[in-house]
């Protein structure tokens, strides 16, 4: 092991190895201890880094372990990331990258909860009459306390900087009295009228003030209004689940979260297709979100957003993020809305091409019928219907245990990291067998329909970066092929459930949880039904049909029977 270096960064003495120093020789460091950079001293004789020397721990300790390892409450992140910057170790970065991608999710994903208590005390005081005269009096006072637990360490920080203490004349805010980063308790008194100034100072009674505002809170009710407009102002919103709306004010424990629709991200990508060139479109990176869609749908980004000019034209401006306006609110919800009745539409076209019979009385053997509860009670369908029209609250997604909503490379540790082309090959793999089938031995509409389904699986398997809604891709073609054969019905009930389930990190709200449970198992089993009695309906006509055979066989004569040498034409050699 190399002879120890001290270190002076910064006025902060670090002790380690020449070996751990020059572990990445194409940093900075590497540089300057391996000859290629000359390197300062102190007064001491250590090596002298003009650098933040508390910042420096962590760098020092990714350079022992390769893993940044941060504190929970770690509030320095723009300082680290330019020194990170500085001293250019790349797996560093990289690793900083990931912690800010991690760190911003934790946030936009947080929970609010309040519980509330209050009482009342009976405080007893002197009232100085005159000079050398003192009377005992008492009065009531109302006593509150509020005990806070957020999963956002910043909301706690802007909460501190809107509430005040007033204790002994003066103004303090309530962030010194914060618990842990996630916790906080409030206990204050409302003011009695009488109470000389000095009882609240000499009694330990502190009042509670909002601040810009100078407004004093005396009841609960008061209180919730200021945390409500404070907590939507930063994202949150009620959970529908508690308390309820028509209670909210009464209730002793309140609930309020933070999580996403597509709101944000719709907003972005109308602004990029509008305002740059298509050659920008994947690589503008003003907001975390991204364009990661394929281009089809950019283009039809691009439509939409020349229609958005005349609803809102300051939500096409790439640095709003986050804007919201009520015409913004409603254009996105009404181009939800017409795009569900273009697919209405086609669903009734589609309609139109099945082969069924059309006159049955029982609408239920009716193809046409069964192909269009299947489309429109697609589950899949109207979770994304959900999503994009709940854009009234229009923050970024919580953190779901099988998703991630961003386009990221990990570099494994134990098994080998996949790259984009790997991804690529194995998709090539995955689909040249069928479009080879389709191309050289093309079998019509239901030829196309099953190589389009194995396509689409073939990229939700393999593909490099893949959202859980790209299960559709599969499920809606696939149900034309379900009304047409008992086979392919039977892969539908096993693609549907599946597929489905794999949508539920999209419902995360304990709501949604009810909501998936009990549409994924009533659409299952209608789907099943359905198809079960497509199958029926198939199988009673080929019945049908063979009992026609079986008794009218004139109708049907076996046909002569020839050999081989009676088929073929005489042959005759050309000499």
């Amino acid at each position: 092991m190399s002879e120890p270096i001290t270190l002076n960064v910064g006025g902060k003495l670090y002790t380690t190895s020449l070996s751990t120093l020059t572990s990445f020789p194409d940093s900075m460091l590497g540089a300057m201890f391996s000859g290629k950079i000359p390197t300062k001293k102190d007064s001491q004789g250590n090596c002298f880094i003009d650098r933040d020397g508390k910042i420096f721990r962590y760098i020092l300790n990714f350079l022992r372990t390769s893993h940044l390892d941060l504190p929970e409450d770690f509030q320095e992140m723009g300082l680290l990331r330019r020194e990170v910057d500085f001293y250019q170790i790349q797996p560093l970065i990289e690793a900083l990258q990931e912690k800010e991608v991690e760190l911003s999710k934790a946030e936009k994903n947080a929970m609010l909860n309040i519980t509330l208590d209050q009482k009342t005390q009976t405080v007893h005081f002197t009232v100085r009459e005159a000079p050398q005269i003192y009377s005992l009096s008492s009065s009531n006072m109302e006593v509150f306390s509020a005990h806070i637990f957020s999963t956002s360490c910043l909301f706690l920080k802007l909460l501190g900087s809107k509430l005040y203490y007033c204790f002994n004349g003066n103004l303090s805010s309530i962030s010194s009295y914060l618990q842990d980063p996630n916790h906080l308790t409030l206990d204050w008194v409302a003011s009695v009228e009488g109470l000389p100034e000095e009882e609240y100072t000499k009694q330990n009674l502190k009042r509670l003030w909002v601040v810009p505002d100078n407004k004093q809170i005396n009841s609960f009710q008061v209180f919730v209004e200021e945390v409500l407009k404070i907590a939507m102002s930063d994202g949150f919103c009620i959970d529908s689940s508690h308390p309820h709306t028509s209670d909210f004010m009464n209730n002793k424990i309140i609930r309020l979260i933070r999580y996403s629709t597509d709101f944000e991200v719709h907003r972005n990508w109308l602004a990029i297709t509008h305002n740059l060139p298509l050659s920008q479109w994947y690589y503008e990176a003003t907001s975390e979100w991204t364009l990661d869609y394929p281009p089809f749908f950019a283009w039809f980004e691009y439509a939409l957003s020349h229609v958005a000019k005349y609803f809102d034209p300051q939500m096409l401006v790439i640095e709003n993020l986050n804007y919201t306006s009520h015409a913004t609110i409603f254009f996105q919800r009404l181009s939800v809305i017409c795009t569900d009745i273009l697919f209405i539409y086609a669903v009734h076209e589609c309609c139109k091409c099945v082969n069924g019979k059309r006159a049955a009385k029982d609408i239920l053997e009716k193809p046409t019928f069964i192909l269009a509860v299947l489309l429109l009670w697609n589950f899949g369908l109207l979770i994304v219907d959900r999503l994009k029209c709940n854009f009234l609250d229009h923050t970024k997604i919580p953190k779901a245990s099988m998703t991630g909503g961003l386009v990221q490379e990990f570099q494994h540790t134990v098994l080998p990291s996949v790259t984009p082309l790997a991804t690529l090959i194995c998709t090539l793999i995955a689909i040249l067998p069928s479009v080879f089938c389709l191309w050289f031995k093309p079998q019509g509409p239901r030829g196309f329909l099953q190589c389009l389904v194995l396509c689409a699986l073939s990229s939700f398997m393999f593909g490099w970066h893949v959202h859980e809604k790209a299960i559709l891709l599969a499920i809606l073609p696939l149900s034309l092929l379900s009304i047409q054969r008992a086979k392919d019905a039977g892969i539908y009930l096993i693609l549907t459930t599946t597929g489905h389930f794999s949508l539920f990190p999209l419902l995360f709200t304990p709501p949604g949880v009810h909501r998936q449970i009990l549409l994924t198992t009533v659409g299952w089993f209608v789907g099943y039904y359905l198809t079960k009695r497509t199958e029926y309906m198939y199988a009673k006509v080929d019945r049908e049909l063979l009992e026609y055979v079986r008794l009218h066989p004139e109708d049907f004569k076996t046909a002569e029977k020839k050999r081989i040498g009676e088929l073929l034409e005489d042959f005759y050699p050309v000499r």
